[in-house]
């Protein structure tokens, strides 16, 4: 029997942000058998089989909302004429992948609402490209007050295009290099064959590369560089030997004021040293070497009258003519260029990376002074200071102080010694006070113990603050 009347409506709805969807209804066919022929006119089709062929064109509707944002929806509403219990292509619809986007997953349909009872929809491939039929078989007609809604399922990825040239990933390791100095494995990763330009550059903008083959053009000048290729899997390693803290200034011990052991040395030349650098002795080898902690510049000429004079944080044993060396912290540039594309993780200015090489560091701590009293044998009503000097090697350190107080009958305040009396006043060193005891309230002589246990040395040199004032009077 012939369907004259439509028998089927549907609502199909698709989520099309990053695409569009365009929907053609299909010509329906239905067939009624006969006993005549085709005729030579009229406009009935009659098949060879003598079946009447009768075709009704499903109409379509398309609405969308939220265009442009990611909830897009489109939606197709559907009437067709078919027949029943046979699988029809009702209508045919093609998804548009936005630019740099592909379909990722097929499309499906799926009934989401509605009596969809005796209805089966599926979705048939066509020979073209992102063009699909919708296929339906139903028993019965599906009309409006069944209120069937469709979803039209599929999803779309954006297309990863193969990158070429591209320097993806630079490895340098930590960006402290060892105050002795050290080899650093430098790591270039990206797309196989991607050329590239190395450069490496001390403090003063010179070339430090262990290997070069080629110069490049920096901001600072036409500098020595390492001109190569990632290799098949996209991979290169170099090895650069970075040198020790550089040398301000070699010269010699002028006197024997450091025989058994001063603070205050006068050497042959201080010019070019500074407050802050630090000094290396030589060992039996005429080695250069810290000797046992860090020592540094404290002042230049302490006395006012000789500019080949300095105090130093840390009495040194030094006979006359004993030679030593002042060094200094510096930082060194790391620089990759390509002709390629380097990723966003990889800096676009200059340089790419900067390295730092520090001097060890020097906590000074000071116990303020206490009206009336000498600190350890010191002048009356003056602070006590003292030094100590650290390399940056992450162990656990400690420094116990002594204080004693002389010179009047003190008084100890109520709650105190406690921890809080001991501050840090600059610098980034971390510490905690592991104990604080005293002894002699009442008597004309004082004694506070400290441990000071260090978790970690910064890279500043850094001062910590007891305040013996607060603590006793």
């Amino acid at each position: 029997m012939l369907q004259t009347t439509t028998n089927l409506k549907l609502k199909i709805a698709a989520k099309t942000h990053n695409s569009s969807l365009s929907f053609t209804g299909l010509a329906v066919p239905q067939k009624l058998k006969t006993n005549s022929k085709q005729l030579s006119f009229g406009s009935k089709t009659i098949d060879s089989d003598s079946n009447i062929v009768i075709n009704n064109t499903t109409t379509v509707s398309t609405s969308r909302t939220n265009i442009g944002k990611v909830n897009e929806l489109t939606t197709n509403t559907t009437s067709s004429i078919i027949p029943y219990n046979k699988n029809v292509a009702i209508a045919t619809f093609t998804i548009t992948p936005s630019t740099n986007f592909k379909i990722s997953n097929p499309p499906s349909v799926s009934v989401s609402s509605g009596n969809n009872s005796n209805l089966n929809l599926f979705i048939e491939k066509t020979p073209t490209l992102n063009k699909f039929n919708i296929v339906c078989n139903s028993s019965r007609a599906i009309k409006s007050r069944d209120d069937v809604n469709v979803d039209l399922n599929y999803s779309v990825a954006r297309v990863t295009t193969p990158s070429t040239n591209t320097i993806k990933r630079l490895y340098l390791g930590s960006s402290t290099i060892n105050k002795e100095g050290e080899e650093r494995l430098i790591k270039i990763y990206g797309s196989p064959s991607t050329p590239f330009e190395l450069s490496v550059l001390d403090s003063s903008d010179n070339s430090i590369l262990t290997n070069t083959n080629s110069t490049f053009v920096l901001p600072v000048g036409v500098k020595q560089s390492l001109s190569q290729k990632l290799n098949k899997k996209g991979h290169y390693f170099y090895k650069q030997r970075f040198p020790s803290l550089p040398t301000i200034r070699v010269t010699k011990v002028n006197g024997s004021m450091a025989a058994s052991g001063a603070t205050k040395v006068i050497f042959d030349s201080l010019t070019d040293v500074q407050v802050g650098d630090e000094i290396f002795l030589t060992d039996a080898n005429n080695k250069f070497f810290a000797d046992g902690e860090t020592i540094k510049v404290l002042t230049l000429n302490p006395d006012g009258d000789n500019a080949n004079e300095c105090e130093l944080s840390k009495s040194i044993i030094a006979a006359d003519n004993r030679p030593v060396a002042f060094k200094r912290s510096t930082t060194y540039k790391i620089n990759l260029e390509t002709s390629g594309t380097k990723d966003s993780s990889i800096a676009s200015t200059f340089p790419t990376q900067t390295f730092n090489q520090y001097t060890g560091s020097v906590i000074k701590v000071i116990g303020t002074a206490v009206t009336g009293a000498a600190i350890n044998g010191g002048g009356s009503g003056a602070a006590n200071n003292q030094y100590y000097g650290f390399e940056h090697d992450g162990k656990n350190k400690q420094i116990s102080l002594i204080y004693t107080l002389t010179g009047k009958t003190f008084t100890q305040a109520s709650n105190h010694p406690v921890p809080s009396d001991v501050a840090l006043t600059s610098g980034n060193v971390e510490f905690g006070v592991s104990s604080i005891r005293a002894t002699g309230t009442g008597t004309t002589e004082y004694k506070l113990y400290i441990l000071i246990l260090i978790d970690k040395v910064g890279i500043d040199d850094s001062v910590i603050t007891v305040s013996l004032d607060n603590i006793v009077s």
